[in-house]
């Protein structure tokens, strides 16, 4: 009998780089059982390390249900009380690419870590920034971390490269949004106190150099990082911006493929008609920011009336020719919401 699972894990292995994201399209990766997911995230990881040239970690379940995905360096103790290796979990039954992206994040996060203990894999500076940052704990946001800061840029700008796969989707849409949102908050919470994340830097970095767990270049290189504008807040505005071109791409495409499921010829009274080419114009010129999935019920309610009109066209002839009338109703599409 044929194992499904290992005869998937096995054709994956023989996937190009495209094909592998693909699988994360939500219409392929929601048919997918348990093991097979774990097998799509740890052929990617094995790809991944190896560009980065660090190990491949195990990917587990997230034993937290509160949280996406985490990175234990120093492995932890799963479920079973089992003690784990350095580990990558992730909660595989969220949207699709929140998943992926949750792997880009914590496999970032692990990058930063083999680059603290072996001085390879990513630049210096930012590996220093968070090798200093451990043991701050900051008061107002965790995301303005630099290994946060770092992990989440790098995580989207990763999934922003799939957009051609994935940019007709409205669940793709929806974590856009979302990423949106997460950079608003980041940066308006930096806006409100600017001094603060900069402020703890330069205190664990006082302390570090006084220790001697860093030395004095170094001491000046996150000095000068942070004068120079802090570029990795400049990081959150840039990623931000890339974020909404996204949105808006992804909400045309989506918009354009629900207006080809519109008749090309009004099959239904001049009304109907005008109601349509009224639709179509505000679909068409309306801010990118209103949810899909309003537009997508407005095409279908278009094509709802005209065929509800036909029906009753049909119904009261039937009624002329043999006295009795006939009707249907239907259930009003249900609107996509994450």
């Amino acid at each position: 009998m044929i194992d499904i699972n290992k005869q998937y894990a096995k054709t994956i292995s023989k996937f190009d780089g495209n094909q592998l994201i693909s699988e994360f399209k939500n219409k392929n990766y929601s048919k997918l059982g348990p093991q097979q997911k774990m097998s799509l995230l740890q052929e990617l990881e094995k790809r991944e390390s190896m560009d980065q040239g660090r190990p491949a970690l195990d990917i587990t379940r997230e034993p937290n249900p509160k949280s996406y995905g985490s990175f234990y360096p120093d492995g932890y103790f799963n479920n079973k009380n089992n003690f784990k290796d350095s580990v990558i979990c992730i909660d595989i039954d969220k949207n699709s690419y929140d998943v992926l992206d949750t792997y880009y994040h914590e496999n970032r996060h692990a990058q930063q870590r083999h680059t603290i203990l072996t001085g390879k894999g990513m630049d210096k500076e930012t590996a220093l920034f968070c090798k200093i940052e451990q043991k701050i704990r900051f008061k107002d946001t965790y995301d303005l971390r630099t290994e946060e800061i770092d992990a989440n840029t790098v995580a989207t700008k990763r999934m922003l490269e799939h957009k051609e796969a994935f940019q007709d989707d409205y669940k793709y849409f929806s974590y856009l949004k979302d990423r949106e949102q997460h950079y608003d908050e980041a940066i308006s919470q930096n806006d409100q106190n600017p001094s603060m994340r900069m402020n703890e830097i330069m205190r664990k970095a006082d302390d570090a150099r006084y220790y001697e767990e860093i030395n004095s270049s170094e001491y000046d290189m996150i000095k000068k990082g942070l004068e120079q504008n802090d570029r990795y807040m400049n990081d959150n505005h840039r990623t931000r911006d890339d974020v909404r071109k996204g949105v808006e791409q992804s909400n045309k495409v989506i918009t354009e493929k629900q207006l080809e499921r519109v008749p090309d010829k009004a099959t239904a009274s001049d009304s109907a008609t005008r109601k349509s080419e009224e639709i179509t114009n505000i679909m068409r010129n309306e801010e990118y920011n209103r949810p899909v999935n309003a537009r997508s019920k407005e095409v279908e309610d278009i094509m709802k009336s005209n065929a509800d009109r036909e029906k009753l066209e049909k119904s009261s002839s039937n009624q002329v020719q043999d006295g009795q009338g006939s009707g249907e109703s239907s259930k009003p599409a249900q609107s996509n919401s994450r």
